[in-house]
């Protein structure tokens, strides 16, 4: 059983390795960086965790923040996930 996660601001759908991502983003109590992101992830290529979390801000259901050269990601405030069937 596959499920999708929709997100009710633009009724955006994301799934696979994006909601993969948007969940890490979600549950930490610190925002993650690039270089946590990537960790996580590492049997993705940096190019595409990059793709993806420029699909997440394009869907504006994350915020990206940059601090110097740190750059940290957080969920959208506006951002209700529900579980599609």
């Amino acid at each position: 059983t596959r499920t999708s996660v929709f997100i009710n601001k633009n009724n955006k759908e994301i799934n696979g390795l994006a909601e993969k991502i948007f969940d890490f983003i979600g549950k930490n109590e610190e925002p993650p960086d690039n270089r946590a992101i990537f960790t996580n992830f590492s049997k993705f290529s940096t190019r595409t965790i990059r793709r993806h979390l420029k699909d997440l801000l394009l869907k504006s259901v994350i915020k990206r923040k940059q601090s110097g050269k740190t750059v940290t990601y957080t969920v959208a405030h506006s951002v209700n996930s529900g579980q599609a069937l």
